[in-house]
Order: structure tokens, then sequence, then C-alpha cells
């Protein structure tokens, strides 16, 4: 039999008779005590009573949640789950978690107009919330699985040659230019430039190992191979950073430059798009093409650069993938590939299809 919550009058509060010498103050209402009652009995690993499972709310099932990805994920993606079930919780984190409307949600995700990306995010973490409470039987079936995602976004943004020229000539700073040459030599993901450190640097100066980077669940390691411009670039980081980031922001904190955040990263590409924006519009229509159109561009943008220019260069979708740190050809075939923005690779490629030349 589990023990129940009673109330102690000489204390004015409510107990849990724990064990013969152990009491647990739950607290001094009845719903502090219902609250501090179901975490314990969460705790305790077992099956929740029948009139308890009903009262579990959605910031309770939240912080069992956040508490278990903060213990067993990467600390991006914790923080990407908490970013959206932070104000979700301020929401509605009273409501029951096992009858919770899915009207109400799909309310809440068109109260934020700006979402574009950021909607289907936001129900992909909000849906995990309630999957992991139904895996670990906190409530009987994710009551907003009939909440439909947005179909993903296609990512059909490279860089041309005059963009790239362009933006290098703009940046005045050596650690963004830095940064930005080495997603566009390696093909890295912004995340994986921005946390490099010395210790992921191989003997030979020829790769970068993440040894903790465990790609599609296959427990290998992320192999970045460096070109002799990126090898140079990596022995100069390394004698200038021993330990901590190699690749840091123009911020300083006690004299020494702080490592790029995602935020940071993200600000910097929107400057440099405001900047060229600022640039075309003084310039009269007819000379507006001189100056590239940067709208769209991201760190990201950089890495799909790589892979389209590596498939343009000739290397099969196998090696790209690699290359990417992908296990299969699936991400290249759905996303990387963007022929379809190379003109003059299509034009070369249809003249040899036909055999002849094409107006």
């Amino acid at each position: 039999m589990l023990p129940k919550p009673w109330f102690r009058k000489d204390k004015k509060a409510w107990y849990l008779q724990v064990s013969r010498q152990q009491q647990k103050r739950l607290g001094k209402t009845k719903a502090e005590a219902d609250v501090a009652y179901r975490e314990w009995l969460i705790d305790q690993g077992g099956t929740l009573p029948a009139d308890q499972f009903k009262r579990l709310t959605v910031a309770e099932i939240s912080q069992e949640f956040l508490d278990d990805s903060k213990a067993n994920n990467d600390p991006r993606t914790y923080e990407f789950y908490r970013y959206f079930v932070v104000p979700f919780v301020n929401r509605f984190g009273a409501a029951l978690a096992a009858s919770f409307p899915p009207l109400s949600f799909q309310k809440w995700l068109n109260e934020h107009k700006g979402w574009k990306g950021s909607r289907r995010n936001a129900i992909v973490a909000i849906r995990r919330l309630f999957n992991w409470a139904v895996k670990r039987k906190l409530i009987p079936e994710n009551p907003v699985l009939c909440v439909e995602k947005p179909p993903r976004r296609r990512r059909n943004r490279i860089m041309s040659t005059l963009e790239r020229e362009s933006v290098y000539d703009a940046i005045r700073d050596e650690q963004f230019r830095e940064f930005v040459f080495a997603s566009l030599e390696t093909g890295c993901r912004p995340s994986e430039v921005a946390k490099v450190t010395a210790r992921h640097v191989s003997q030979d100066w020829s790769m970068w190992i993440f040894e903790e980077h465990k790609t599609d669940r296959t427990g290998q390691a992320r192999i970045v191979y460096l070109t002799p411009a990126m090898q140079e670039l990596t022995r100069k980081l390394v004698a200038l950073y021993s330990s901590g980031p190699l690749f840091r922001s123009t911020r300083k904190f006690d004299g020494a430059r702080k490592p790029w955040t995602r935020n940071g990263i993200r600000c910097r590409f929107k400057r440099l798009r405001q900047k060229f924006k600022r640039d075309r519009s003084k310039l009269p229509l007819e000379r507006r093409h001189e100056i590239p159109d940067l709208t769209g561009l991201t760190a990201y943008v950089l890495r799909h650069t790589f892979a389209t220019q590596a498939l343009a260069n000739g290397l099969s979708g196998p090696v790209v993938a690699s290359l990417l740190g992908h296990r299969s050809t699936k991400m290249i075939d759905e996303h990387y590939s963007h022929l379809d923005q190379r003109g003059e690779l299509l034009k070369e490629a249809a003249k040899q299809a036909t055999g002849r030349e094409l107006i």
C-alpha cells in the first residue's frame, strides 16, 4: 500500500509517512501537498494511482521532461526544448496534462505571427514533451498528436561567387572572416565551427575529430577533413587558444575574446544582410546588380554552398554526405543538392546530353 498524505494539526501542514522513522513535509495547503505527493510518487518510479494520474498538470510533466532532457541530452537539445516548453508552461502550466485540449495549443501557435520555421519547431518540442510523458506512463495518450506539423522548409539558398567575394570584402574583423572562411572551406555546421577546440585537432593537423558527436546514433565520430588553408588557420588558432573554442568573436571579457554564440553568429549575419541592403538602396536601379542581394543569407547557407559546390565539382553523393557528417545520402538528396540554382551548370549538362548548343 502506498502511503497517503495526511494533515498534521500541530504543524498546520500536510505530511507523508515515508517510513516508520521518516516523514516528508508536503506543504501547507492541499494543492501544494498534491503536487509534492505526485512528484514523490514519480521519483519512486512506480505507477501513479488512478486519482493522482488524472491530476498531473502540464507544469508537472514539463518539469520532469526538462529535468530528464538536461540529464540525458546534448545541452543544445535541452535548450531547444526549453525554449518552447517554458513559455508553453507559462501559459498552460495549470492545465491537466491528460486532457489538455489540442485547440488551445493550436490557438497558442497562431498567436505567434512571426514564427516561420519556429512554428514547426514548437510543435516538435511540445509533441515530444507529451510523447515522453506517455512513454513514462504519466498520461495515457498524447493529446496534441493531432496537431499537424507544417512541411519542412527546403533549404535552397546558396552563395554565388560574387556574393562570397563581396562578403569577404565587407567583413572588417578577422574573427568573423575566419568563421565564414572555415564554414565555407569545411562545410561544417555552424555549431561545429563554434565548438571546435585544440583537443579536436588531429596530430597531423589534417582533421577535426569530434568524438562526442554521435551521428545518426551509429557511435561513430564526426570527422572534418581540412584543406591546406584550413590546416594553416587551425595551427594559427591553436597557438592562440590552447584551451577552449578556437573561433572567437570580437567581444571580450576580462581581456579574453569570448567564443561565438548561436545568437552572436545570427546577429552578425543579420547585420551583414542589412549593410548590403542599405548599400544597394543607395544605387540607382540600373546599378544595383553591382552589389549582391544577401536576402536569406544565414550561417547554414555556407554549409549548403559547400555541399552544392562539391556536387557541381563532380563529387558523388556518398562522398559529399561523408564530408558533411551524414551516414546516408538522404539529406543530400532532400536539402543540399541545389543544382536548380546553377543555371550555367545545367545548361552545360543539357548541351552534353543533346550534343547541341543551347541558345
